[in-house]
C-alpha cells in the first residue's frame, strides 16, 4: 500500500498526484503525467542500490522517498536525470529535477492529530451504540488499545452509554460541526453515469483491487436515510485508484461528479468497519463510512436548502 507520507508531502508541495500504489507513483507536472517507480527506505546511506537499479531500468523514473539520507547519496542521486527525491526529516521535494522544496534541517515530522482523531472517534461510536460501551469495547471500536482509551479518558471522560436522545444530539451537533476529513490527497473524476453508479463502480474496483474503498457524503447519507437525490459523489479510499477503467475522465473539484479522498484519519476505516458489525440491517451493496462522517461531509458542503444534515442527524439521533 502506499506510504499515507508520500501524498502528504506532494500535496503540501502544491502538486497534483493522479494515482499510486505500493510500487509506483503517478503525478501531474505542467499538463503532463509523469510515472515514477518508488523505493521507501527509513534511511538512505548510500547510493548505490538506487544507482543500481536506474542501470538495470534505463529509462524509468525512480522516486526514492526516505526520512533520512546521507550526503553522499543525496548528492549522487540528485545527479541523475531519472531520479525523483523526498526527504522526510528536511522536507526536501525534488521531482523530475524541479526543486519544489529546499533542505530545512531540523525540520520536525509531520504533525497528526492523532489524539484528536481517536478522541472524535470514541465520541462517534458513543453517539451511534444502542448499548453499554466498556473501554475494551471503544478500544477495539476504534482500532487503539485499552490503555489508549483510559488515559484519553483521565482528564475528559467519555459521555456513559447509551446516551440520552437529548444527549446524543448535543454531542452530535459538536461533530458534525468539525470539518471533514480533506484527506492526504484528493483526485477528480466526471462521469455521465449516475453518481450513485459511479460509486458502485469504484467500490467494485476497489474490491477487485483489494485497496479498500468507502463511500461518504450524499450517496452514503442515501444509503443510511433517503433524503437527497445525489447529485455528487465521495468515496475514501486507502490509496489512490485510476477511475478511468470505467470511463470517467480527470475533472476539477468544481467539475467532478466524483471525488477519491486518501484520508489522513485512520479511523475512518475503524468506526465504519465497527458500524457493519452493529447496524441494524443491510440496506444496500454500497459500504459507507459511519453516519457522523457521512452528516460531517453533507454538513461540510453545498447548502441546497433541502434539509438532508438535519434529516441525516435526526435519524442518528432517534434510531
Amino acid at each position: 500500500m502506499l506510504s499515507a507520507s508520500i501524498p502528504a508531502r506532494l500535496v503540501d508541495a502544491g502538486v497534483r498526484m493522479v494515482t499510486g500504489d505500493a510500487h509506483s507513483i503517478t503525478y501531474r507536472i505542467d499538463g503532463r503525467a509523469v510515472v515514477a517507480d518508488l523505493v521507501l527506505a527509513e534511511r538512505v546511506p548510500s547510493p548505490a542500490a538506487v544507482l543500481s537499479r536506474v542501470r538495470r531500468h534505463p529509462g524509468r523514473r525512480v522516486f526514492v522517498v526516505c526520512e533520512t539520507i546521507s550526503d553522499e547519496a543525496r548528492s549522487a542521486l540528485l545527479a541523475q536525470a531519472d531520479v525523483d527525491l523526498s526527504v522526510g526529516s528536511t522536507g526536501e521535494l525534488v521531482l523530475s529535477g524541479r526543486t519544489y522544496r529546499t533542505p530545512t534541517p531540523g525540520r520536525p515530522p509531520r504533525a497528526a492529530s492523532e489524539r484528536s482523531w481517536r478522541r472524535r472517534a470514541a465520541e462517534r461510536v458513543c453517539v451511534l451504540t444502542r448499548g453499554h460501551l466498556r473501554q475494551r469495547d471503544i478500544a477495539a471500536a476504534i482500532g487503539v488499545s485499552q490503555q489508549a482509551v483510559s488515559k484519553m479518558t483521565e482528564k475528559d471522560p467519555l459521555p456513559d452509554t447509551p446516551m440520552t436522545e437529548a444527549a446524543r444530539r448535543e454531542l452530535l451537533v459538536k461533530l458534525a460541526l468539525v470539518p471533514a476529513d480533506s484527506g492526504l490527497v484528493e483526485t477528480y473524476w466526471y462521469g455521465m453515469d449516475p453518481v450513485v453508479e459511479q460509486v458502485r463502480s469504484a467500490t467494485r474496483l476497489g474490491a477487485e483491487l483489494t485497496v479498500p474503498i468507502l463511500a461518504g457524503g450524499e450517496v452514503a447519507a442515501d444509503v443510511l436515510r433517503p433524503w437527497r437525490v445525489p447529485t455528487r459523489g465521495l468515496v475514501y479510499a486507502k490509496e489512490l485508484v485510476d477511475l478511468s477503467e470505467f470511463g470517467l475522465v480527470e475533472a476539477t473539484a468544481e467539475e467532478a461528479t466524483l471525488t477519491v479522498r486518501v484520508p489522513a484519519d485512520p479511523t475512518v476505516w475503524t468506526t465504519a468497519a465497527w458500524w457493519r458489525r452493529i447496524r441494524d440491517t443491510q440496506r444496500s451493496d454500497i459500504i459507507t463510512v459511519d453516519p457522523v462522517i457521512a452528516l460531517q461531509d453533507l454538513s461540510g458542503g453545498a447548502d441546497l436548502g433541502d434539509g438532508a444534515p438535519q434529516h441525516l442527524s435526526d435519524w442518528i439521533v432517534h434510531r
